[in-house]
This record gives C-alpha cells, structure tokens and sequence, in this order.
C-alpha cells in the first residue's frame, strides 16, 4: 500500500507530451517568483503563536552549534519534536488541528515530519533556496498566488497537509540566525515571525500553486467549477488558470482515446518545479507505520480518485485486485476510525466515500 501511494520516480519517456505545459508552467512559476520577491523585499510577520515560530524559538539553544551536529542534535530529537508540536512521523501518531493557523481557520491542519537526504554543505551555501516545508494537499483553485499566513481568502476549504522536515529547517533558520537576522545599520535584530515569512512561506507558493494545478485538473474531470482568483494586494500578477483548463480538457481526451498506465497519467501532469506531478507527490523513504500511515492515504486520496476516475477509460485495467483491495481497505480504516472523523471536513469525508464506492464498484 504504501508504494502504492508513494512510488518511486518513474521514467518521463512515456509521458504525453502537451508542450503548452511546459509554456505555461515557466509563467507561473515567475509569477511565483514575483510573490517570493515581494514578501522578501518587504518586512510582513505572522502571529507568535503560530506553531513554526514556537517550534523555531525552542530551537534557537541549538544556534551555536556546527551545521553538520546541528543537523544530528534535530534528527536525534525529532521524536521528542514531533510529540511537542503535533507532527505526524512513524513514531509520533500526531492528528489533524481543528482550526488552521497557516491558511485560515476553516482550513484543518496535519503536519508530516520526513527527512530529506541533503548535503549541509550545500545547504549552508544556499540556504536562501532550501524548503523544508512543503504543502502536499490542499483543497483550493484560485490563481491568486497568496502566501499561508493565516489570512488566505478562498470560499474553498479542506484539510491542508504539509511536510516538514526539522533537520532542514533548523538548518536554515541557523543561517539566516547569523548572517541576517541583526541589521547593524540600524542596530536591530529581526524577529523569527520575519524569517518564518520570507523563507518559509514563500517557499511555499511552488508546491502550493503545484496543487492548485492539480487540483484544477480533478475539477474539470469531475465536472466541479473552480474558486475565482483574487488580486494580491501590492502586486500585479497574471491570472492563467483559464488557460490551464482548456489543455486540462485536451489532455483528458488524450486520456479517453490513448491507453496509458497510472503513473504515465501523473508524469503528464504539469509541476512548476519538479516538471511533473508524479515527482512532487513523493515523499523520502520512511517507516511505514500505523502511526503514519493514515496520514500518508489521507495526503494521497485525491490522488487515488484522479487514477481511479481515468483509469475508467482503460477500461479499469491500471490497479490489479489486490492493489484495489488494498485501497479498499485503507479506506475503511479512515472510514471507521471515529477519532479521526470528528476532524475533518465534510468535503474530505465525502471524498473518502466516493473514492471507497468507486473501488468497491470496480472490484464487483
């Protein structure tokens, strides 16, 4: 199940080949790249209660620390981390927060530590460029390119599942915690809510607006409108989700008419950063334990919808009927664990009963 859900990378060479894609993938991401530029050029903070900056603040004991034992003294705290601040990893079971802190308060949040292999060496140097903190799934579809700092304007909502990985994280705090963070023309240190804007939100965009495409997608193959855009306040940004669904619509009739394999499907799917959509959905190698599983299934359910509506067009030959059967049961541990049900949105639970009919309905 769990390579099901978090498969290694796959060849390109079979992909279908929509060179708009490509096009319009290098103008959102300048666009994506006009926002970064924004929020980096101008001091905004977010609330010091939220749990990065709680996280980041606990850290700061470890700032003296060589990069290279930094990165151990995380990792060899990370359990400990992720029970104090209710991150989902394999020995930490975590849960979804009711009430969001990163987009808005309609939006639940469930946060999933991972550790990226990196060279810290590299890191240092670049730490300007690194994302320890990526959103995975959300439910959004405006073009409007606005950052999560708690005032994210949508009439869309649904659990927001990120990754975060600690190690990574402290890394880059530590850099910016000595070579930014105090200002000697002006004899003034600047607060950890100012980093946690300028890197870690707006590394953020990328992914976010990676799910937005994909989200899109799913819309025009369900036949759901998509959520207006927004102007973003201070910047002037174009608006290509219109654009974006018209390919949508003729990738789909690629879908209808060309038999393809599921992974084919998600390697023709448009990433701003990773080229295809197949490679921003994996995770690094991890544990997978009851702990963190649920939240891995839950992270990949629109994901398994998207295969499982298109694989309809190949006549439901994709999935063998151990690997439905296997979805299939997932699901009915989401379905049936109360605990978790109490949290989520109606939208989510609504999803999970869809995709679990439509498996039941294919193996019948």
């Amino acid at each position: 199940m769990f390579s099901l859900f978090n498969p290694p990378f796959d060849s390109e060479r079979n992909k279908i080949v929509l060179p708009m894609f490509d096009y319009l993938a290098k103008q959102t991401l300048h666009e994506v790249n006009k926002v970064r530029t924004y929020y980096q050029e101008n001091i905004t903070t977010v609330k010091t209660s939220d749990r990065l900056v709680k996280l980041l603040v606990e850290m700061q004991s470890w700032m003296n620390f060589e990069p290279e034992t930094l990165v151990k003294v995380i990792r060899n705290n990370t359990a400990r981390l992720c029970n104090a601040y209710n991150i989902t990893s394999p020995i930490s079971q975590g849960k979804i927060t009711n009430q969001g802190e990163m987009y808005n308060r309609n939006n639940p949040e469930l946060f999933i530590s991972v550790e990226y292999p990196f060279d810290v060496k590299k890191c240092v140097t670049y730490y300007h460029d690194v994302k320890p903190l990526r959103i995975v799934s959300h439910d959004f579809t405006d073009f409007s390119y606005n950052i999560a700092n708690g005032n994210y304007l949508s009439p869309e909502s649904g659990i927001c599942i990120f990754t975060l990985d600690l190690a990574l994280l402290g890394l880059q705090y530590q850099q910016w915690y000595h070579k930014e963070r105090y200002v000697e023309s002006r004899k003034y240190h600047h607060p950890t809510t100012y980093f946690v804007v300028k890197y870690l939100l707006t590394g953020l965009v990328s992914t976010h607006m990676d799910n937005v495409l994909f989200n899109r997608f799913l819309n025009r193959l369900t036949g759901n409108p998509c959520a207006p855009s927004k102007p973003n306040p201070g910047i002037l940004l174009v608006d290509y989700g219109a654009r974006y669904d018209d390919i949508y619509d003729t990738l789909i009739d690629k879908f209808r008419r060309q038999p393809t394999v599921w992974t084919q499907r998600l390697n023709s799917l448009p990433s701003l950063e990773y080229g295809t959509y197949f490679r921003s959905i994996s995770y690094p190698d991890v544990a997978a334990t009851r702990n963190i599983k649920w939240a891995m299934v839950l992270s990949k359910l629109k994901i398994v919808e998207m295969l499982l509506l298109t694989d309809v067009f190949d006549g439901n030959e994709s999935f063998n009927n151990f690997e439905r059967e296997t979805i299939a049961r997932e699901l009915r541990v989401l379905r049936n664990d109360r605990s978790l049900v109490v949290f989520l949105p109606q939208k989510v639970l609504d999803r999970i009963e869809r995709v679990y009919d439509i498996v039941n309905k294919q193996n019948a």
